[in-house]
């Protein structure tokens, strides 16, 4: 976890553009299209979709999306 960290803390410090995407709990299976994002607090699911997570993050590269972001299911 302090790795983990020490990444995050390096990529928030550099003068790179970065998007960082926390999702929780990952399941199999098919896309439900529900995302639920938020920038802070708890997150009112703990799972998500794994094909949920491709598409929003195909869809955050697309839209430019920067910061941290928490992800799960609605």
């Amino acid at each position: 976890m302090n790795d983990h960290n020490e990444q995050e803390k390096c990529l928030m410090n550099s003068s790179f553009p970065y998007h960082i995407l926390r999702p929780v709990g990952l399941k199999d299976g098919a896309s439900n299209g529900e995302v639920h994002v938020q920038n802070e607090g708890y997150l009112p699911s703990n799972s998500i979709q794994r094909a949920d997570v491709a598409k929003y993050l195909v869809k955050s590269l697309l839209e430019n999306k920067t910061g941290v972001s928490g992800i799960c299911q609605k």
